[in-house]
């Protein structure tokens, strides 16, 4: 496991508001549906809560990857928005078809 290094937190008026690294903290998370309902399923497949199960697939990923070069990182952010942009689209899943040219009669 890696170290969690301490950074105090500087808020208005300079007023140190740091945190020890153990200190647990409410944290507010928007996500699509889909997402939350895949994490209720495989928290119940674990048999834990879904804060354990997103804090421990956090945990894990840190632990798993290391971190990127600012390179990688905008490789992979390019890569990560054409994913979406096929998905919204759905080119990912149909081809497109061309549409024939209509002739004209004279």
């Amino acid at each position: 496991m890696r170290p969690v290094l301490y950074r105090p937190m500087v808020f208005a008026r300079g007023k140190d508001m740091g945190r020890k690294p153990t200190a647990l903290i409410a944290f507010k998370l928007r996500m699509r549906e889909w997402l939350r309902v895949q994490i209720e399923e495989a928290a119940k497949a674990r048999g834990t809560s879904m804060n354990s199960e997103i804090v421990r697939r956090l945990e894990q990923s840190f632990e798993t990857h290391p971190p990127l070069n600012e390179d990688d990182m905008r490789a992979a952010t390019r890569i990560a928005r054409l994913a979406v942009s096929l998905w919204k689209t759905g080119e990912s899943s149909k081809p497109k078809r061309r549409k024939k040219a209509r002739r004209t009669r004279k």
